[in-house]
């Protein structure tokens, strides 16, 4: 169970063909390599998580593309984490492929925690100050089972399916003179049935003012989406 993620490219209109296979370096143990992918819109950088590796700390790997060819570029692991984290669970990229969003939603006995990093003119990536945590979760939300960001970078919605017995809520963070924080309460869907995992899946529109949740076990499996504007 180390992984793998493969890329295809479309060269006509209906017909798509393998580019190649991605297993990066540096991995510990059974890394689960490609649990996570977010492909940013230029469509040459790649991150990939591995939520396994090193056991259960967990890691993501950026890929660059240039003239046709990937390559591995840097390994990203958050700092502060608090035992396995499973780092890499979910990953999102801006559109530029600037900025990263990584979750961990073990970090802390379940609580969650979703690292920020940034990549500057030369390449190289740095985190973004601390792990983003909530305020306002009851229980072990486990935070960061997803992430999406805008893609303009400045807004990020962080699932934890685990809040509140299961039921479930999504977070908005933004980002105001480089500092993010918390905007507003939690997000919990109405006219749920039984314990929905809400923030299972979230998807941000490019500007960050739509969002939709996904809670799959919603009236007992049958699951839901839930639209925020």
């Amino acid at each position: 169970m180390i992984g793998a993620t493969w890329i295809f490219i479309r060269v006509l209109a209906t017909t798509w063909t393998q580019q190649t296979k991605l297993i990066a370096t540096g991995y510990i143990g059974q890394s689960l390599q490609g649990q996570s992918v977010s492909l940013a819109s230029e469509g040459n950088t790649l991150a990939v998580g591995a939520p396994g590796d090193n056991g259960n700390i967990g890691t993501t790997w950026i890929f660059i593309r240039n003239l046709g060819l990937w390559t591995q570029q840097q390994q990203l692991i958050g700092a502060g984490n608090i035992g396995p984290s499973m780092q890499g669970t979910s990953v999102s990229l801006g559109a530029s492929g600037f900025v990263v969003a990584i979750g961990g939603p073990t970090n802390n006995s379940n609580t969650g925690g979703v690292w920020i990093f940034l990549r500057d003119n030369t390449g190289f990536w740095t985190q973004d100050g601390t792990a983003l945590v909530v305020s306002d979760s009851v229980g072990a939300p486990m935070i960061g089972i997803s992430v999406s960001i805008s893609k303009v970078s400045n807004t990020i919605a962080i699932g934890g399916p685990g809040d509140n017995g299961n039921v479930g809520a999504t977070w908005i963070f933004t980002r105001d003179l480089g500092i993010w924080s918390q905007r507003g309460n939690k997000l919990v869907g109405s006219g749920s049935i039984g314990q929905p995992l809400q923030g299972t899946s979230v998807s941000l529109a490019a500007v960050g003012n739509t969002l939709a949740i996904g809670g799959p076990n919603s009236g007992i499996q049958l699951g839901a989406i839930w639209i925020f504007v």
